[in-house]
């Protein structure tokens, strides 16, 4: 018996509705907990994002309650605030409640409703046979320790780095998910090939990448591969906050420092030149090069969407396998970390 029949029958609605939300063509986070100051508040069903036009994208959280007695009315203040503080485009309930009530109040506060009738027949026409891993069944084959730092478990990054969907989704999230994708790269060739949970780590971690970007690339579209380039190495290099920020927080820290010695053991221009030699040194030209390209930001989100099921698909697939459009990104993340390509793919 699969995991998912063995979850409880809220697991079974959520299963069925994201493969309902990926047929639409949204990409689709199962899951995904909202915290706030190392404290968990609350998870979030679904998290939905499409690409609608080139400068316009939507996102929308879905909660999901099937139960005997939904609360629905409850529901829809409870998804209204939490899409206004989490600044997502709408939100979706679905529930077992059938009142044309329930329909009609969301209707007034902009929330969608789909009822207990909808909810009902696409529970009774899911099938598993479309060759995803379950939630449930993902979280079981991630709960390991890396082979090469045994205090890293993969099901902890793969939370972090869903959580990230919700408050990084620019250039903080970008660079993060580079992280994971170096270690999960470097734990993959440790393991010889053999860690399943590193594979699938470096395809989320990719899809989410992939995510950032798109997402930023909306509001630099319109600007020349050159423009564009440059807005990607600031991006790389600084973060969210660019370039400026970044120097104006180096002057502050200077500044600081300055006043807490006694002794003259640097001198701020000296110190000034070293960091930001340091933050030049950091190799963005590469990934910044790549994904300026027109056709790369073109198919983006797709690209992101087809990373995912990798890393859901029941058959993993290694990288030497894979499409060979999917397979220039694991080049280029590789020889972003001089990696020999060979080792990969």
């Amino acid at each position: 018996m699969s995991a998912l029949k063995k979850a409880n029958k809220g697991a079974m609605a959520e299963e069925a509705l994201r493969h309902y939300f990926l047929s639409l063509g949204f990409f689709v986070a199962r899951g995904v907990k909202f915290h706030f100051q190392g404290y968990e508040i609350t998870d979030i069903d679904l998290w939905l994002y499409n690409k609608e036009t080139t400068l316009t994208r939507d996102i929308i959280n879905v909660d999901i309650k099937n139960k005997k007695t939904p609360q629905a009315i409850e529901r829809i203040f409870w998804a209204r605030g939490l899409q206004k503080i989490l600044e997502f485009n709408r939100c979706i309930i679905v529930t077992t409640d059938k009142r044309n009530t329930t329909r009609e109040f969301g209707e007034m506060h902009n929330v969608t409703i789909l009822d207990g009738n909808f909810l009902n027949r696409l529970i009774t026409n899911y099938s598993e046979s479309h060759g995803l891993l379950s939630e449930e069944e993902i979280s079981k084959i991630l709960d390991v320790p890396s082979y090469s730092n045994s205090k890293l478990n993969w099901l902890s990054t793969y939370e972090k780095c869903k959580r990230n969907l919700l408050d990084n989704l620019n250039f903080n999230g970008a660079n993060k998910y580079l992280n994971v994708i170096h270690d999960s790269l470097e734990d993959y060739l440790v393991s010889s090939k053999r860690s399943e949970a590193s594979l699938r780590i470096l395809y989320f971690a990719l899809s989410y990448l992939m995510l950032c970007i798109d997402y930023k690339g909306r509001l630099f579209s319109s600007l020349s591969a050159e423009e564009r380039k440059i807005n990607l190495i600031d991006g790389f290099r600084y973060g969210e906050s660019g370039k400026q920020r970044a120097n104006e927080i180096l002057k502050t820290a200077i500044t600081l420092a300055e006043q807490a010695t006694r002794e003259n053991l640097f001198t701020r221009s000296l110190l000034e030149k070293e960091i930001e030699k340091e933050l030049s040194a950091y190799p963005a030209e590469g990934l910044a090069s790549y994904f300026s390209r027109s056709d790369i930001l073109k198919f983006l989100f797709d690209s992101s969407k087809q990373f995912h099921s990798l890393a859901l698909a029941k058959n993993l697939q290694t990288p030497d396998l894979i499409e060979p459009n999917l397979k220039a990104y694991i080049g280029l993340v590789v020889d972003h970390f001089k990696i020999d390509r060979k080792t990969i793919l």
